[in-house]
This record gives structure tokens, sequence and C-alpha cells, in this order.
């Protein structure tokens, strides 16, 4: 209901994470995509429904392209992700990556969606 109220005010969905009240929501929802498509059990509820429903809405499961659902073949793996953190952490000494790191943007958003999940 609040997506839908949201897209008819302001034309998309591309609803920034700071959102009061739908920034969770939405953050939540990228989250359990990803798992849902890599094929792990906690998905949050996602489900092929529930994809389609949002996507059909015009909801952006990959943020970074905009151009749609995310193509699962160029995801990479919460392992991957983690190497590029320790990468990441090899070269700067900490692991704090800014939310608008350019040079990969992906890995700010994996490790704030972490951070959050696993209160670290």
């Amino acid at each position: 209901q609040q997506l839908q109220e949201y897209r008819t005010t302001h034309g998309h969905l591309n609803i920034p994470i700071s959102h009061e009240l739908l920034g969770n929501y939405i953050s939540m929802q990228r989250w359990g995509y990803t798992q849902f498509m890599e094929g792990k059990s906690k998905c949050n509820g996602i489900n092929d429904a529930r994809i389609k429903i949002l996507t059909d809405m015009g909801f952006q499961w990959n943020l970074e392209k905009r151009t749609g659902p995310h193509d699962k073949t160029k995801a990479k793996s919460w392992s991957e992700r983690f190497q590029d953190l320790l990468e990441f952490k090899r070269t700067y000494g900490h692991t704090r990556v800014p939310h608008e790191y350019q040079p990969d943007l992906a890995l700010a958003n994996w490790v704030r969606t972490v951070s959050g999940t696993l209160n670290f």
C-alpha cells in the first residue's frame, strides 16, 4: 500500500534508503532478493510471486544499473564480497566502507546491509 502511494506521488520506486517509512523495508526486500537469487533459505519472505508483484510495480532490485531485475549471473556471492572487504581493509587499514564509495558501490551497499543485519 505505502509503496503504491509512493509510486503514485513520485512516479517511481527509486526510494532512498534514508526514507523514514520505506527505507528499511526496501533494503530488506533487496537483501531478501539477493538471498533468494543465491538459493539461500533465509530470504525475508521473498518468493517468485513477490518478485513479480514488485517488479511489475517498477521496483528496482539492482540500484547500480537501475535496469530492472538483478542479473544473478553477475551477482557476487557473500564470500566474494567478503574477499572484496578484506582487500578494502588491506588498502585502507579499516572496514568502514563509505556509503558512496565510488570504486565499488555494490561493496558499500553490501557492507551496510550486512552490518545492519549482523549488528557489528
